[in-house]
């Protein structure tokens, strides 16, 4: 075989060999961070450098702040967390289109083969503990956002702990298939909103009581089931309102003194849920009029259009 020959025939192979990894290799994402220990600083978090992978337990330092970019995935290493120390802020905003996720490395629905395994393994509840936001700064909006596979070491998927006088508020956002709690609270004022907290090993949402301090949640127009414990378990002193929301379950949620023939996600006594919605099309009721306020139906004396009924009665 002569040279150019050869020289045919390498490249050939080589073609061959560039095909077969393209196809056939596991696919990774195109840039990655490694994020771990001690976060010092402002952060940006962009889809540019995503996935962020969590090596290890990730502390964000008293005074910093890490803002979340639309579209960020955050892939957390076996049983690894993120700690938000006092008066540290972790920002996470999405959009309807571009979500933030804080799921498992093993997951490779977003952000790609991270771990380069192909389907050798799959995310499952528990792969890792949590985000914990102790003391008095956190986030006070969550928008459009996912977690998901967290809960290991019986750790509480989003803690909010002695929130003291902060106000929080999660809009848009999926908290499903961990292994504990989805979502915990401890002191402070909690607002959901168009939320689903769904199929987690715990209780749905749960609050504690702390000495001397209040602690509130307030969650409408969501989707609240699959939770294996309680969709909603507030303690003795707490204020929980949670109406107009869709507990699994058109007949609203299971509890033995005032629904015992809900056969929704069950929920303690002391929580307010009563109006419930009736499927998962939970929409907020329209914003109510000021001024100006008038019916578009045409009313004609003498001419039978509805009938008003309520528990069977005609009105």
């Amino acid at each position: 075989m002569n040279l150019a020959n050869k020289v045919l025939v390498l490249g050939a192979m080589v073609a061959a060999i560039a095909v077969f990894l393209v196809f056939f290799s596991p696919i990774r994402a195109l840039a990655e961070t490694i994020v771990s220990g001690t976060v010092t600083g402002n952060q940006d978090w962009v889809v540019e450098n995503s996935p962020y992978i969590i090596s290890g337990e990730v502390t964000i330092n008293p005074g910093w702040e890490i803002r979340i970019f639309p579209g960020v995935v955050v892939k957390f290493e076996d049983e690894n967390s993120i700690l938000i120390f006092n008066n540290a802020e972790l920002e996470a905003i999405g959009t309807e289109d571009e979500k933030i996720y804080f799921t498992s490395i093993k997951d490779d629905t977003v952000g790609g083969d991270t771990n380069g395994d192909s389907n050798t393994t799959s995310p499952t509840s528990g792969d890792w503990k949590g985000i914990w936001l102790p003391v008095s700064q956190f986030p006070s909006i969550w928008s459009n956002v996912v977690v998901r596979y967290a809960g290991a070491d019986d750790h509480p998927t989003v803690f909010f702990d002695h929130a003291l006088n902060q106000d929080i508020t999660m809009q848009n956002v999926l908290v499903t298939h961990n292994l504990g709690t989805g979502i915990k609270q401890i002191q402070g004022h909690l607002n959901i909103e168009s939320s689903e907290i769904s199929n987690n090993g715990g209780d749905g949402l749960k609050t504690e009581d702390a000495s001397g301090f209040s602690t509130i949640i307030d969650v409408h127009h969501s989707v609240i089931f699959g939770n294996l414990s309680y969709g909603a378990n507030a303690a003795q002193f707490s204020s929980f309102r949670a109406e107009n929301n869709y507990w699994g379950n058109s007949t609203g949620p299971f509890n033995e003194n005032l629904n015992p023939n809900g056969l929704g996600d069950a929920v303690t006594d002391n929580i307010l849920f009563n109006p419930w919605c009736m499927d998962e099309l939970c929409a907020p009721p329209p914003e109510e009029c000021a001024e100006n306020c008038f019916s578009n139906v045409l009313f004609l004396p003498g001419i039978k259009g509805s009938n008003l009924k309520m528990e069977g009665d005609e009105l």
